[in-house]
């Protein structure tokens, strides 16, 4: 293993999320997460409320698109999934919904390419081997759009197992972008306008 792919899988296994390392390292994590979001919810009553975070996100200026731009490259290269970020950016800019829906694109846009980019590298391709393996591969090579743009639209499916899927199957980027930017776009404005919809 080179020592960038070890450097980065130390860092993966630190935060808690290694896919095939400690199972209850992982949870205990998420659990202490939660466990800190909910103390703080509790603790800090301000928190709590909708227009102290408009007023905190209306006088910070860019950083906080450019901030969940970068959290939601994060999730895709953490496999995380990122509609609950869209969620709440729905909620911190309510009266924004194309604003929102622009930037869950862009960070689609370059956790796709940034999947598509990095699937060779990952080695994904070792992960199935053998003769149903190839098939698949060359099918989902040929036909496989429909299926990631239905697979990207569905909200419990995720879209980033899809993508790293595709990409495995070295998909030509001239199927797997548009399938994930649509299936993904009727997703986050689904999301976004349901949310505004409920609000």
């Amino acid at each position: 293993m080179s020592p960038a792919r070890q450097s980065a899988a130390q860092f993966i296994s630190v935060l808690g999320m290694s896919f095939h390392g400690n199972r209850w390292g992982r949870r205990l994590t998420w659990l202490l997460l939660l466990l800190l979001g909910l103390a703080a919810l509790l603790g800090v009553p301000e928190l709590r409320d909708p227009r102290w975070w408009s007023d905190l996100v209306a006088g910070a200026g860019l950083w906080p698109w450019l901030l969940l731009l970068a959290l939601q490259c994060a999730c895709a290269v953490l496999m995380l999934p990122s509609l609950p970020l869209v969620l709440a950016s729905a909620l911190l800019f309510p009266e924004q919904p194309g604003k929102v829906l622009l930037l869950a694109l862009v960070g689609v846009l370059c956790s796709a390419l940034l999947i598509h980019a990095n699937a060779a590298w990952l080695q994904l391709d070792r992960l199935a081997t053998g003769s149903r393996w190839q098939q698949a591969q060359r099918w989902i090579g040929r036909h496989g759009s429909p299926a990631l743009c239905l697979w990207c639209m569905a909200p419990l499916l995720p879209s980033d197992l899809g993508c790293y899927l595709a990409a495995a199957a070295k998909m030509p980027l001239r199927r797997y972008l548009p399938a994930v930017l649509i299936g993904e776009s009727v997703l986050c404005a689904g999301a976004i306008w349901g949310l505004r919809s409920l609000a």
